[in-house]
């Protein structure tokens, strides 16, 4: 499978999380990563008690529509976790959610929203700047960097962002800052 495909895939997700969690988390706790495709922006008061926690970020992605094969790129894909460390369990939890897109080419009746692909680097990026948070607010760690490295930091240049085809914007949640943390 070519890495183009591989990372529209939770495989690249998990594995390159897993990587990291073991390379960058000095620590013994167990951390995972599952996708859910329902969370949002908010957290209810409920689950701020019980120690979650959001990061979101607009990231570049491609896209593939299933139905005509039309191909596209967008700089404003929103990716949105939500994590938690249950210090009883030393188990951490992180859930993902990448909003999705409708093809422009063919619509698909506005319903069927494609899954954003992501560059293995750009995966990796993503999640460097997740474990920063991690580190910062379930472990105390006073470490600011968001896990970007700014002299690879590259622009994209894509067409205007259309907010008919987003799903995120369908949700209202779009047009944010490009970071937010709970």
């Amino acid at each position: 499978m070519s890495s183009g495909d591989r990372s529209s895939t939770g495989n690249v997700w998990i594995d390159t999380f897993n990587e990291l969690i073991d390379e960058e988390l000095d620590y013994t706790d167990r951390w995972s990563l599952n996708f859910n495709y329902k969370i949002t922006d908010t957290l209810s008061r409920e689950k701020k008690k019980e120690g979650w926690k959001i990061s979101s970020r607009h990231v570049y992605a491609s896209f593939c529509c299933s139905k005509c094969h039309h191909q596209w790129n967008s700089a404003r894909v929103l990716v949105i976790f939500h994590y938690r460390l249950r210090e009883k369990t030393e188990r951490g939890h992180v859930i993902m959610r990448p909003f999705r897109q409708v093809c422009d080419a063919c619509k698909s009746n506005g319903e069927h929203y494609e899954i954003p692909r992501f560059s293995e680097d750009k995966v990796e990026e993503i999640l460097l700047g997740l474990l920063s948070k991690i580190k910062k607010n379930c472990y105390g760690e006073d470490y600011l960097d968001d896990g970007i490295d700014s002299s690879r930091s590259k622009v994209y240049r894509t067409k205007p962002h259309k907010s008919s085809l987003c799903e995120a914007c369908r949700d209202g949640i779009c047009c944010q800052d490009d970071y937010k943390d709970d």
